[in-house]
């Protein structure tokens, strides 16, 4: 795989989810941070090592005409996401080489496919490692700093290096301040953002269905495609069953989930009647990583305040939400909680949900 120069790297390159002063030894030596210090780097290539990360799901959506090659460390990581849902997760989006099935009775080609990755499920690490190359000597130094590499490793941009997550928190403490770091703006910006991905995905609809198509040829995912000489297949989704691997029994955990959400602020509104194709698929790009972005920044806050008990926001006294059928376990019915904070009203909800145990 081609490295990337810095002009492309930055087109492809989430570089928004560092919250703070960034990467450095202390409160912010951390999972997110150092993630985000090196997808921000445009020259550096980070990898899974081989045959590390194990898949937790049966049933799931594949393409029957895409063969993975699990031993391959052929994984190239663009950016960071943060799980949805009240979920301690961190994924990653990243391209795997991987050979697909074009035609019967043809030999299968060597591609590229868009794959998300949950680097930390739960608030456990579930990838204790990632391999870099290509780093620069700013973020070489940052991760030394910080603990990540070792200080007495010499500075080398050709050697590939082993970062180690293991011992590192999910969070920084330093997030736990959703006054200072805006946590409500972000929550309406989100909700400003959702209204008008709706918008947005309406009006394209609306095009499809009148034979409109585009003129501009995009990236499948909707992200830069890199500097490689292998082309980027778009998977066709179907259901499959993959072969559940060998686990001990009492294969699943309860967790807690916990959402913030604002209750009293309407969303602006958008129209994009009148737009044109090519602009509707434009401006829906730039969207959804505005969202992606939004979201996963939030989501550290959220995560930060949770993990390090912060009181900052006074929640009131818990009280049941609904129940979704009369047989529901009480342990299993949501609590809810509200506050007001920062000139609007919040709303904490936490419950217990089943979930697959961290094995790898």
């Amino acid at each position: 795989m081609q490295q990337q120069t810095s002009e492309q790297g930055s087109q492809s390159r989430d570089t928004s989810r560092q919250i703070g002063s960034g990467l450095k030894r202390g409160p912010n030596a951390c999972v997110a941070n150092i993630l985000s210090a090196l997808i921000a780097d445009p020259s550096v290539i980070i990898y899974l090592p081989k045959g590390e990360y194990v898949s937790m799901g049966d049933d799931q959506m594949a393409d029957p005409r895409v063969i993975d090659e699990p031993l391959t460390r052929s994984l190239e990581i663009k950016s960071m996401l943060c799980g949805g849902n009240g979920r301690r997760t961190i994924c990653v989006r990243a391209l795997k080489e991987v050979r697909v099935r074009l035609e019967e009775g043809v030999r299968p080609q060597l591609m590229q496919v868009w794959r998300t990755y949950a680097l930390v499920r739960e608030g456990e690490c579930q990838q204790l490692a990632l391999e870099v190359s290509s780093l620069s000597r700013a973020t070489f130094e940052s991760l030394v700093d910080a603990g990540a590499i070792p200080e007495t490793t010499v500075y080398d941009p050709s050697v590939t290096y082993t970062i180690s997550l293991e011992d590192f928190p999910l969070t920084s403490s330093a997030w736990a301040h959703p006054l200072t770091l805006g946590l409500v703006p972000l929550l309406r910006k989100e909700m400003d953002l959702v209204e008008e991905k709706k918008a947005l995905m309406a009006r394209q609809h609306n095009l499809q269905r009148s034979g409109v198509r585009r003129t501009k040829r995009v990236g499948a995912s909707g992200v830069a495609a890199p500097v490689s000489s292998l082309p980027i297949y778009k998977e066709r989704l179907e259901k499959v069953r993959k072969p559940r691997p060998e686990r001990p029994s009492g294969q699943f955990q309860q967790v807690k989930s916990v959402t913030y959400a604002l209750t009293n602020y309407l969303p602006s509104t958008f129209k994009a009647t009148g737009m044109k194709r090519d602009e509707v698929d434009a401006r829906l790009r730039t969207v959804n990583k505005e969202l992606e972005s939004v979201r996963c920044r939030a989501r550290l806050i959220i995560i930060a305040l949770e993990e390090h008990n912060s009181k900052v926001i006074p929640w009131g006294e818990a009280y049941n939400g609904r129940r979704h059928r009369k047989d529901q376990p009480v342990e299993t019915i949501a609590k809810k909680q509200t506050a007001t904070f920062d000139g609007s009203i919040l709303i904490r909800t936490s419950r217990m949900v089943n979930c697959q145990k961290n094995e790898v």
